[in-house]
């Protein structure tokens, strides 16, 4: 079956505040950018506002909340976005009596109805679950499925529309190690077919953490730094913080979101808001230089016809 090729999405957006129940500030004055090709950790202590920027960015939330979104330096139409991404809970519900391939059957008579040929969705199914690594797995029951699996399962089912953007809140939540680091690889896989990956993750280990380019830091409702993750000590050495040797840089980022390494949030919050404002509307270039890095590079997301997203 040929996939139309999805136009790859920049998402931006600037000075987002949102206040919850009795006007309490939930989100500050939020900055960021998530870019096609990469994959975008949200990072921040609990509480901090990380799945309340995740809800707010899908559109899933709308009350409340002021600031600028843009897709693709445009002002963000909600309903457009809502056909364009996907959103994939912490909690997910499948039968158990099922399995795999007629979980995802299903899921694709849904998604796609009775203009799509039986054949054709079958097809559909078998190439999905190969590029997550479900192929022998299709005929197995959802029952006897591990975390992990049923959480490539759950991936699997929003795959079947194709969509640019994807949004996962805590996808490593509740598995071991071994399957954390399989499911943040698939996501790095379908990160690098030209998605937009969007990840809310706590405390990542340093294994997972080399998966993530871009993050997202949030410390009490404000950005304290976005950029690519290769530049986040840099930057905070910039002002004077300092992370040690061979230090997880996880855990410096959230032990400084946190206060822990001096009171340095207001300094940074000011210093990635006036980063934003320099690099605004410069989406283009960064799609371009991600389709130059990948024209040399193949691989097997990107060799799929229904599934890449150059």
């Amino acid at each position: 079956m040929e996939y139309h090729r999805a136009q790859a999405l920049t998402l931006e957006f600037t000075d987002l505040v949102f206040k919850g129940q009795n006007k309490k500030i939930i989100l500050n004055g939020v900055n960021g950018r998530f870019r096609p090709g990469y994959l975008c950790a949200i990072l921040g202590p609990s509480g901090a506002g990380k799945t309340s920027l995740l809800n707010i960015l899908a559109g899933f939330k709308v009350a409340g909340v002021t600031g600028s979104i843009l897709v693709n330096g445009k002002p963000r139409n909600v309903t457009k976005l809502r056909q364009q991404s996907c959103y994939i809970t912490q909690e997910f519900a499948m039968l158990n009596v099922l399995t795999v391939r007629e979980t995802m059957e299903i899921a694709a008579c849904l998604k796609l109805g009775n203009t799509v040929e039986k054949k054709k969705k079958a097809a559909v199914v078998e190439e999905i679950a190969t590029v997550l690594g479900l192929k022998g797995s299709l005929d197995q029951r959802v029952a006897k499925l591990s975390g992990g699996e049923k959480k490539r399962v759950s991936i699997a089912m929003e795959l079947i529309t194709n969509p640019p953007i994807m949004f996962f809140d805590e996808p490593t939540s509740g598995l071991d190690s071994c399957s954390s680091l399989q499911v943040m690889t698939h996501l790095q896989s379908l990160a690098r077919g030209g998605r937009t990956i969007i990840v809310v993750i706590h405390q990542p280990s340093s294994r997972i953490l080399e998966l993530i380019d871009d993050i997202l830091l949030i410390s009490g409702g404000q950005s304290i730094y976005n950029g690519p993750l290769s530049e986040l000590v840099s930057t905070f050495n910039s002002i004077g913080v300092q992370c040690p040797q061979y230090y997880n840089r996880a855990d410096f980022a959230l032990e400084v979101a946190c206060h822990e390494r001096g009171d340095h949030v207001d300094k940074l919050a000011k210093l990635t808001a006036k980063t934003h404002r320099e690099r605004r509307g410069d989406f283009y270039m960064d799609k371009i230089t991600f389709i130059t890095s990948c024209s040399d590079v193949t691989t097997s997301t990107e060799r799929s016809s229904m599934l890449a997203m150059v």
